[in-house]
């Protein structure tokens, strides 16, 4: 889609990106306004603390629409499938096993200012993202 059409998709509360940028960058509404958003991939920082941590959510759990929150413990073998989880008071932020790097990684999301891109204002290929 262009970039107009992806503003109305915008406004009609989608997130819209292009594929070709590097980052997971992509737009959203927030109180009215576009808001642009990038991921990183960090190592996530733990010791023995974390084996008795409480507060887990795993993405795709959940009972009657509602999230399973379990410990640190139970998301194991979740992570060992693929799964991602997060704590329950996280919003933007996850961790998932990489089993190339044998580490636990954590993905954020954040806003951070748009770079002027005049490639994107003239581009046909934006899309919607989930």
């Amino acid at each position: 889609m262009n970039f107009s059409e992806a503003m109305q998709r915008l406004k009609e509360g989608a997130k819209v990106s292009r594929p070709h940028w590097n980052a997971p960058r992509f737009f959203k509404l927030v109180d009215g306004e576009p808001k642009c958003f990038e991921g990183s991939v960090t190592f996530y920082p733990y010791d023995e603390s974390i084996f008795l941590s409480d507060g887990w959510v795993v993405d795709g759990i959940q009972i009657d629409g509602c999230d399973v929150v379990m410990p640190f413990s139970d998301i194991i073998p979740h992570l060992q499938k693929g799964a991602k989880a997060r704590m329950e008071h996280w919003e933007n932020s996850y961790i998932y096993a990489d089993t190339q790097t044998k580490s636990i990684l954590l993905n954020t999301i954040s806003q951070v200012p748009f770079r002027e891109d005049f490639e994107s204002l003239m581009a046909n290929d934006w899309i919607e993202i989930p």
